[in-house]
């Protein structure tokens, strides 16, 4: 793939959990290409990159290590910690269009598990594509509960 198909694949696959930039992807291949863990065919019209057996074996590594946990940066949560400090109304403003956003991405994850299951029912992967797309969905679900909850509470406060 190029740079741009691999920033289009990430956007569409695991874009909902991991981000990457352009200014990450062709760095890092340039990178991954002189440690000999990709080889690059310049087509004339763009540069394409593929797997070498050493960036297989590298990315078999990878996948056996033990994951890092990521840091929550959750700007909302941050207005609402010091929320005290601002009108109620502006706090339920927040908290209705964090609702709505989270509303939006359930919709898409369930849209996304039911094109899974009807277009690749056969294929090997798909048990782990719905594993990462649930926690998706249990998470936007217990956040919008969240939300619901702490609006209520905020509202009789």
């Amino acid at each position: 793939m190029s740079g741009y198909d691999i920033k289009k694949f990430i956007e569409e696959s695991v874009g909902y959990f991991w981000n990457e930039s352009f200014g990450q992807i062709y760095p890092m291949l340039r990178t991954l290409e002189q440690e000999g863990l990709v080889a690059g065919e310049d087509t004339g019209e763009r540069k394409v990159y593929a797997l070498s057996a050493a960036g297989r074996e590298a990315l078999l590594h990878y996948l056996h290590e033990r994951p890092e946990h990521g840091q929550l940066r959750d700007e909302s949560l941050l207005k609402l910690f010091f929320g005290r400090n601002v009108k109620t109304a502006t706090l339920l403003e927040h908290l209705a269009g964090r609702r709505a956003e989270a509303a939006a991405s359930l919709e898409v994850y369930k849209s996304i598990t039911a094109r899974l299951k009807e277009q690749h029912a056969a294929n090997p992967d798909l048990p782990f594509w719905l594993f990462t797309l649930r926690k998706g969905v249990l998470l936007t679900t217990a956040e919008i509960r969240w939300i619901d909850e702490t609006m209520t509470e905020l509202e009789e406060a």
